[in-house]
This record gives C-alpha cells, structure tokens and sequence, in this order.
C-alpha cells in the first residue's frame, strides 16, 4: 500500500494509527489512488483527512445521545443521575452561565431540601474533579468549569463539545448548497449528523422538555431533511433510508419527514414502499386530526404514481416540513 501511495511505510502507520490526524492531501491522494476510489470516493476521503477527529481526542463531552465524557480517549464515569444533569445543564449553555436557581429547581421541582445550595456546590465539584482529568483547560488554568453569575459556566471549545460540532458542520453544509458544492454538503451532513447515537440525554428524561434539548431535536430534523434533499438530488438515498425510517415513525405526524421517506424510497427502486408510506400517513392525519395530506406529500404520490420517481431522485423540489410532530402534540385531540 505505502508503494502505491508513494509514501513511507512509517508514514502510513502513522496515518492508520492516528499520529498523523490531518494528513497532507498529497498524501491522501495517493491513498486514494492507491484505493483505487472513484472521484466522489477520493474527494471524501480528501475532505475528511484535511478536516480531521470532529471531536477532539483529548476531552469531548457528548450530549446527543446518552450524556457521556471522554478524557484522553477513555469514557469517564459521570457519577449519579444528578450529577450528569449538571453536567448536562451546563453542556446545553456552554459558554453561558447556569444559575443555582435553574439547577435547583431542574433537579428537585418545587420540593428542594434545605440543602439544595450545598448539593449543588457538591455536585459541581464533584464534575470539576473529573473534568480535570484531561489536563490544563483551553486558555489556560486547570478546568474549563468555573464559577459566575450566581451560578458556574462552562468553556468548552467548538470541538469539545457535540452539540456545537453538529450546528457547525450543519451550517457548513448549507454554505456547500448554496455554492452549489452538493457532494460537498452531503459529506458535511453525514458528518453533522453522524454525531447523533440517540435522543439529545437520553438517559435524563427529566431533562427532554428542556427549551434547548427540544430545539436541539428540531434542528436535527431539519439537517436530516436538508440532507435528505442534496442526497435525491445525487441519488445517493440508499444511507439514509434507515434514519428517515426511524424518524418517521417516532415522528409520526411529520408530512415533511414522511415525504422525504417516500422519495428515498422511490429512489432506490422500491415504490410501492413509497406509496405504502404515503397510505400510512394519510390515514394517521385523517384519523387523529381530520385532514388530508398537504400538497407536498401529494405531490411525491402524485410523481411516484405517473412514473415520475426518477425525477424526484435526481432534484425534486422539497418544500420546507409542512408539520412537525412536537406541535401536533399541542393542539390534537387525545381521541377522536
């Protein structure tokens, strides 16, 4: 391999083992050719090494999942329930402080102990003293959690931290659509959303009604359809199928997400699947709301029924997401 790539032996152990994380894009085409990838291929694996770990290696606390933190590649135990929910706290406004008030009354509801200000305190430490683990903080002194207005804040840089990482890549790969770079924002996407294991602190349910854990949820759904567009216009839907699946059936009232389904799967061959999708969704709108689906989903049944799939997988015009199920949850009936 090392041969083909016209590079060191020494060189491509230091690749394969990440001692080099931002190879020299010499190097990567040779890889590349070595590899024998297509153009798109080669392209990705390009932007991929110039860009380098999404997280940084040394300390990343994770957010869009299960709350975790890594420190120097190993996973740190977090401790109990009410310690990862400060951590989590403080996570969702990084770089902006977190009052005493807001800890208490997210952790104990209106019945705190007498207590509650030094269990916080406690609880704080306790988080400061893992955190510090990973070394000196960025900018200097020893942990990036400090105390501030009546409360503590963290400072966590862009890479440290998977919520920040996943708004910036997504913002990157809006920037790639509106240049026209579409195999670019697809890579972008991928990355963006590949940050996502599961429900924003799946394991704080305490924490799911939360304004910033809900805003979260919705702008992953619209990086997901975002992608989901530059991916028909590249008829590349074949990855995404299992993702639009899972979140169209939690999200059961989306029109947007359910339209976008139908033309991944229109697009990979399979139309009586769409068209299956589109007779599920329908009947859930007009059993538990009353309505008809708008005009975008009749639009892709419509397309898919004359003959029309391939042209919805080579550039249909989306709309934006007619309905959103968080919403829907506030205005529909219980039962009809």
């Amino acid at each position: 391999m090392a041969a083909r790539a016209d590079i060191s032996v020494g060189s491509l152990r230091d690749v394969e083992q990440g001692r080099i994380v931002r190879p020299r894009v010499t190097t990567l085409r040779g890889l590349a050719e070595a590899l024998d990838l297509s153009g798109l291929e080669a392209t990705e694996l390009i932007q991929l090494g110039r860009r380098g770990p999404v997280l940084a290696q040394d300390f990343c606390l994770r957010l869009l999942g299960p709350v975790s933190m890594q420190v120097k590649g190993a996973t740190v135990n977090l401790g109990s329930v009410r310690q990862r929910t400060i951590l989590a706290l403080l996570g969702l406004k990084n770089g902006s402080s977190v009052g005493r008030v807001e800890m208490v009354d997210v952790i104990w509801g209106g019945e705190p102990p007498a207590t509650a200000a030094e269990l916080i305190q406690t609880y704080v430490a306790r988080v400061r003293q893992r955190m510090q683990q990973a070394g000196p903080a960025p900018g200097g002194g020893d942990v990036a959690l400090v105390a501030a207005g009546g409360g503590y804040r963290l400072d966590l840089a862009d890479d440290q931290l998977d919520v920040v990482a996943f708004r910036a890549l997504a913002e990157v790969a809006r920037r790639h659509c509106r240049a026209g770079d579409l195999e670019l924002a697809f890579l972008a996407y991928r990355q963006a959303l590949g940050l996502w294991s599961d429900d924003p602190l799946a394991d704080l349910p305490g924490l799911q009604e939360h304004p910033v854990v809900t805003a979260l949820v919705s702008q992953r759904h619209a990086a997901l359809q975002e992608w989901a567009d530059v991916s028909a216009r590249l008829g590349r839907q074949e990855e995404l199928l299992p993702l639009l699946r899972s979140l169209a059936d939690r999200e059961r009232l989306d029109e947007g997400m359910h339209a976008r389904l139908m033309i991944a799967l229109a697009g990979t061959g399979q139309q009586a699947a769409a068209l299956q999708v589109y007779q599920i969704i329908r009947l859930r709108l007009v059993t538990e709301l009353g309505v008809e689906p708008g005009s975008q989903l009749r639009g892709v049944q419509h397309a898919i029924l004359s003959g029309r799939a391939a042209g919805l997988s080579s550039g249909h015009a989306m709309e934006k997401p007619v309905l959103h199920s968080a919403s829907l949850r506030r205005v529909a009936p219980k039962s009809r």
